[in-house]
């Protein structure tokens, strides 16, 4: 307090010193100024040996940052010179079934009319009958290198499939007889089907992951939890997917929170193309622009 105290009456002084300077009557002046004079030597000398009270060292002051650190740590970031934005549209002639699938005039936008069509037909329906997925993919493939594109699902979709898939899958899926075939051995991404209880393929020429009801589910794995609430999270507003060629992998993001959701090895040994499959009433929008700060990459990959 003290040496606040004397602070503040150095300070005045100052102020003093610039009234004084003004004085225009010689004797008052130099009356003034010897008295002025003499403050300032002490004041001068008070300076000397100012301490300050307060500590200027941060030595003992500790600042918790290990939750930030656990945060940022689940992120990783990557330049767009690693990738390519992959730039295709939905392909209205291979497999397209204008039936059940509803395909805008560009082409970045399909919806699924199975629900309807299926009451339609509903006195067709027996016991340990099922209908198929109406699959829709993109109209080019990819061959090698590391490609990223995106897409929404809507919120009100019912069931939705989407990932990647070779040329020669995909003609052995579009031709196999619609509305003959049960989910439980239909061969779509190799992990929901009946038989992943008891087969794992390691690498295998498709991925499709499932999405629908405002959820996305993680498909099961021989190393990692299976139980119902470890697989199954909120539907992202943006889902992105990349797919590397050469080491033979892709991978499922939640582009707005630039979040790996789901990766795992992929043949590519074939032409990959985007693959969609829809059932019921769903929508899937194409995203138009995706720029490198949205995106999320695991350098394992």
């Amino acid at each position: 307090m003290e040496e606040y105290q004397g602070l503040l009456e150095n300070n005045g002084l100052v102020g003093y010193a610039q009234e004084v300077l003004k004085e225009t009557d010689q004797s008052c002046f130099v009356q003034t100024a010897k008295q002025l004079h003499v403050r300032i030597q002490k004041a001068t000398e008070s300076l000397k040996s100012f301490r300050p009270a307060a500590q200027t060292s941060f030595e003992d002051y500790v600042v918790n940052t290990s939750k930030q650190t656990e945060l940022l740590g689940e992120l990783s970031f990557f330049s767009s010179a690693l990738f390519a934005v992959f730039s295709f549209l939905f392909d209205e002639k291979c497999g397209y079934n204008n039936e059940h699938l509803l395909l805008n005039l560009k082409r970045d936008r399909v919806e699924s009319r199975a629900g309807f069509n299926l009451l339609l037909a509903a006195e067709r329906i027996q016991v340990g009958y099922y209908t198929s997925l109406d699959y829709i993919i993109g109209d080019v493939g990819i061959t090698k290198g590391k490609h990223f594109w995106a897409f929404r699902v809507e919120p009100y979709s019912y069931l939705v499939k989407a990932g990647v898939a070779s040329s020669d899958k995909l003609q052995e899926w579009l031709r196999s007889p619609r509305d003959a075939v049960s989910p439980r051995y239909e061969q779509d991404s190799g992990h929901d089907s009946g038989s992943e209880d008891t087969c794992f393929d390691s690498s295998q020429p498709f991925t499709l992951v499932t999405i629908g009801m405002k959820k996305f589910f993680i498909p099961k794995s021989p190393t990692s939890s299976n139980e119902p609430e470890n697989r199954v999270l909120p539907m992202p507003t943006s889902i992105g997917v990349l797919l590397d060629c050469d080491k033979g992998r892709v991978a499922f993001y939640d582009v707005d929170h630039m979040k790996c959701l789901y990766e795992r090895q992929v043949d590519c040994s074939h032409a990959m193309y985007p693959a969609f499959a829809l059932m019921g009433s769903g929508g899937v929008q194409l995203e138009e622009s995706i720029t490198a700060k949205y995106l999320g990459y695991q350098e394992s990959m």
